[in-house]
């Protein structure tokens, strides 16, 4: 009888062991460190390169104990001179793509891009905002195939005025429209003048039906009222799933980007800047208005520009869509998807391939990204943050773990799943 109850007491005493993991010692953990890092960051001066300004501005940056430098700022780098910067190692993280990088990739140090911020498709086909023209994502809605749609859509440029520039690489973006919709230049009335904004006045006035033009022209017409009714996004959305879809040369993938020594010594710092630029992304996606209050008189401080707060909203919607975590998952892991980077920059690859610079293989698309690595690891440690809070629900939490759950739970609202997980997993001792 005697070993019996020691028996009982025994297990008594494990019982209340194991009840202490909600309710005693074992949840008084010491908060996790997160630690101070300067970053020596450079923007380009375009939408789509200066939105860490919104992160900066709101304190995020801060919050994950990441500090931009210089002036808590960093530094505005012309695009041509991206490279050369990045090279010269005046800045840890730029503002880029792997588009941006390739032509001189063989005279840089080995780079990736670490986060996707948006997807640039400015190339449009705008028509008169009274034409009554409808876009090819409304034919789709009706019910349209996508080759169907790409027909109909093209097919009211038909005998129409069609202003557009010489520029070479608006006239591929012009060449795959037309024969998507199966039409040649003969088929329209060609109206157009040598530069961007002669095209833009044309339309203005009301002497062109249709227009296609650079970035500035469609920023410029969009906010007028001005249609697009087919965009390059448009024709890489329904691409073939392969590298060798031309459709996908008029896209790429704006994001941050550094050498690879510098991510692999400072991971942690990555996953805690994507977060950031997640976080960024989906405060776009919610409050635009807020977004380009801040977003646009930086850009115009920085560039020398004068844009209204409206062009943030067609930067935002059309232009440079920026898209949130869970958008981005389709596109970064999802190898069916013709926007996947594989794809996307395996197009550009093969354009300088074609143009002899790089010998085929030479140059593989996984040498410029590790954006899918730190996407999945992200989502890894959302997982994982996402057991122990449904394993702690409605249990009895001692003041101090309750406190670092809190703080687990405004980390994951912030995108920052290490820190997440990191708070999580001190708060049961993990």
């Amino acid at each position: 009888m005697q070993y019996d109850r020691r028996l009982i007491r025994f297990g008594a005493a494990m019982l209340l062991a194991g009840a202490s993991l909600f309710t005693g010692a074992a949840f008084a953990q010491t908060a996790p460190e997160i630690p101070s890092v300067e970053v020596r960051y450079g923007h380009l001066p375009y939408y789509d390169h200066t939105q860490a300004i919104i992160g900066l501005d709101k304190g995020w940056f801060k919050e994950v104990g990441i500090t931009f430098t210089p002036d808590d700022r960093g530094i505005v780098v012309n695009a041509e001179d991206g490279p050369g910067v990045f090279a010269s190692g005046r800045v840890d993280v730029l503002s880029g793509s792997a588009q941006m990088m390739l032509p001189a990739i063989k005279s840089l140090p080995p780079f990736k891009v670490f986060f996707y911020a948006d997807i640039f498709q400015g190339y449009a086909i705008m028509a008169q905002a009274d034409s009554g023209a409808k876009s090819f994502a409304e034919f789709v809605a009706e019910g349209q195939a996508p080759d169907e749609a790409y027909r109909s859509t093209m097919a009211q440029l038909k005998g129409k005025r069609f202003a557009f520039p010489t520029e070479a690489a608006i006239k591929g973006f012009i060449d795959l429209a037309l024969q998507k919709g199966a039409l040649t230049l003969a088929d329209v009335d060609a109206v157009g003048a040598p530069g961007d904004s002669a095209n833009v006045a044309l339309m203005q006035a009301g002497r062109a039906d249709f227009q296609v033009g650079g970035v500035p022209s469609r920023m410029t017409l969009e906010t007028a009222g001005f249609k697009p009714i087919l965009t390059s996004g448009d024709l890489a959305a329904y691409a073939a799933a392969s590298p060798d879809s031309v459709e996908l040369r008029a896209v790429f993938h704006d994001g941050w980007l550094a050498s690879d020594a510098w991510i692999e010594a400072n991971y942690d710092t990555v996953l805690r800047i994507a977060s950031v630029g997640f976080r960024i992304n989906q405060f776009i996606a919610d409050h635009p208005d807020d977004a380009a209050a801040i977003h646009t008189p930086f850009l115009n401080s920085v560039a020398g520009t004068s844009f209204e707060n409206a062009m943030a909203k067609v930067a935002y919607s059309g232009l440079d869509p920026f898209w949130t975590f869970d958008q981005q998952e389709g596109w970064i892991l999802d190898k069916a998807n013709p926007l996947n980077a594989e794809y996307v920059i395996g197009s550009a690859i093969k354009i300088y391939e074609e143009q002899g610079l790089f010998q085929p293989g030479e140059v593989k698309w996984d040498q410029t990204t590790v954006a899918q690595k730190v996407y999945a690891d992200l989502l890894d440690y959302k997982k994982k943050t996402d057991e122990i809070l449904a394993g702690v629900e409605g249990k009895d939490l001692s003041a101090e773990a309750g406190e670092l759950i809190e703080k687990a739970k405004a980390f994951y609202a912030a995108f920052d799943f290490l820190d997440a997980y990191r708070f999580a997993s001190a708060a049961t001792g993990g």
